[in-house]
């Protein structure tokens, strides 16, 4: 699997990280009980691909967090986060997709979750590991 950033490794079942992401889906579908509106529909009120978006970052987090206290080293915690990732993706995501791009859901499904999400992981656990988050400040 090609992914950005840093090496990924394979894919095990850690029983942590599967509970968490069945805790989370059932968070979702807890909270949003109701399907979103077809894309088409602007009027009716439902949750947005931004709450989908949220939703997923914040369980990326949650992963992570999990994910260091479970595995010691290795390239194959980036592969169980991004696994678990794709699983959380097909439920908060793919729903808001517009009938227009399910040609390209696949597609655009392995640009969010392995080019996207893959960097940001090495974002977030090149920040946990230096312990701060450093904001610089650039010159105009």
């Amino acid at each position: 699997m090609k992914v950005a950033g840093n090496p990924v490794g394979k894919v095990r079942s850690v029983k942590v990280i599967d509970n968490l992401v069945k805790s989370l889906i059932a968070k979702w579908e807890k909270d949003h009980p109701d399907k979103p509106p077809k894309w088409w529909q602007f009027w009716k009120k439902g949750h947005t691909i931004y709450d989908g978006i949220a939703f997923l970052l914040d369980a990326l987090n949650a992963l992570i967090i999990a994910i260091e206290q479970e595995v010691a080293t290795g390239p194959e915690k980036k592969a169980i986060v991004l696994a678990a990732c794709e699983a959380i993706y097909d439920i908060v995501i793919a729903p808001f997709l517009p009938l227009w791009l399910y040609p390209w859901s696949g597609t655009i499904k392995q640009f969010v979750i392995y080019i996207l999400i893959s960097t940001i992981i090495d974002f977030i656990v090149g920040k946990y590991r230096i312990g701060a988050w450093v904001v610089q400040k650039t010159q105009m």
